[in-house]
């Protein structure tokens, strides 16, 4: 169930980082900055993502069976910032 949440909230941003790569694809940095934007104001406008920033990042203990979907997660976030 963890994996299909959070499998929802990376579909928006890989959604948005595909299409301003594909806007600027000689510009990176530009790209992050958005991107950054873009996941802030989700937080900010869109309950579902908020919801599911809050449930990710501080109701969720990471033990046992969930540990190997944490340390995947780590890895995606590592990657986007």
């Amino acid at each position: 169930m963890f994996d299909a949440i959070w499998t929802l909230s990376e579909t928006k941003i890989n959604d948005f980082e595909s299409e301003y790569q594909a806007k600027f694809p000689d510009n990176p940095l530009h790209v992050m900055r958005e991107l950054l934007i873009y996941m802030l104001r989700l937080t900010t406008t869109d309950t579902q993502w908020r919801s599911i920033m809050e449930i990710n990042f501080h109701k969720c203990e990471f033990v046992g069976e969930m540990l190997p979907s944490y340390n995947a997660t780590q890895g995606a976030l590592f990657f986007l910032l």
